[in-house]
């Protein structure tokens, strides 16, 4: 599967990386406790990720101003020429995800997608 979307798409590859790239996107320079909150990954796992990110040139650590002991995560030039591509990539899956799909019949299932993400998360807390 991953041969057939990575040759149809371009070969760029949408991993969990792109998540944390995307999630950076709409907010740069933020702490790893935000950014776990806003990816519900674990901080050791997005440590882990964010250190491949930055060996790759995509992300830089920098020092909070306003806490000494806290690292913000933000975007390199490299990162942020990305987003055309992958906005466009994720456009082509979407239209094919949904293919053959009314509107109507796509907001039911994202609705339906939206219930079983809430009681993940609400296992989640317990």
């Amino acid at each position: 599967m991953e041969t057939r979307v990575s040759a149809r798409f371009g070969g760029l590859k949408v991993f969990v990386d792109k998540y944390i790239t995307n999630v950076l996107w709409g907010k740069d320079g933020i702490t790893i406790r935000q950014l776990s909150a806003q990816t519900s990954l674990a901080n050791t796992t997005l440590t882990s990720m964010l250190d491949r990110m930055e060996a790759s040139g995509l992300i830089r650590r920098e020092p909070s101003p306003k806490d000494r002991r806290a690292l913000l995560i933000r975007l390199t030039d490299k990162a942020r020429s990305l987003q055309a591509d992958y906005d466009r990539i994720s456009q082509q899956m979407n239209e094919r995800y949904y293919e053959g799909f009314t509107e109507a019949e796509v907001r039911e299932f994202e609705a339906y997608l939206e219930r079983v993400l809430s009681n993940l998360e609400g296992e989640e807390k317990t």
